[in-house]
């Protein structure tokens, strides 16, 4: 079985490319346009078919992707129903990514995201929130200052991963597990 675990961003970036746009600050115009993230969800779930991979773990930020007349839930139905089309044939399930070098409200708003999404799903779900990822650099917010954040979802038992150690000693990969 062929698994693909990618981030959204990486799909933006195909569709200015796909319209004949070679300019990469194109990209952010098009992050925050509804059809545009449908398209976005449906070159990733083409190609993923394409090279025979039978799972993705699609790692995004709906957060970040809300504008231009979109909520953050609005986001994650929009990305549901586009992937929704090729459940027959992909099993797909999402990531949410927040970032430390990003805002506090919007790892809140995440976080809440997160614990609404997982409320709402059942059995029957064609697309499954399986974890939340805090990406960035431990430096500018350790993984305990981040703890009591996470209580929402930490609560519900929702999976979730820490980025540490990458650029920083080892404590804080102990931080990350033990705080």
């Amino acid at each position: 079985m062929n698994i693909l675990v990618t981030t959204m961003g990486v799909s933006w970036q195909i569709i200015p490319e796909l319209l004949g746009f070679t300019n990469p600050h194109f990209v952010d115009l098009f992050a925050n346009h509804p059809s545009c993230l449908d398209q976005a969800c449906v070159v990733l779930a083409k190609k993923a078919i394409e090279h025979n991979v039978k799972y993705i773990e699609v790692r995004c930020s709906p957060v970040k992707y809300a504008g231009q007349g979109m909520t953050e839930q609005e986001v994650c139905k929009i990305i549901t129903k586009s992937f929704s089309e090729y459940h027959d044939r992909l099993k797909i399930s999402l990531i949410f990514t927040a970032s430390r070098h990003g805002e506090i409200d919007q790892i809140k708003q995440h976080v809440a995201l997160a614990g609404i999404i997982a409320g709402q799903e059942n059995e029957k779900a064609l697309i499954s929130l399986k974890d939340f990822d805090l990406a960035g650099d431990e430096k500018i917010c350790s993984a305990s200052k981040m703890q009591s954040y996470f209580l929402p979802i930490m609560k519900k038992c929702m999976p979730f991963s820490i980025h540490a150690g990458e650029d920083n000693p080892s404590d804080s990969i102990w931080e990350a597990v033990y705080y």
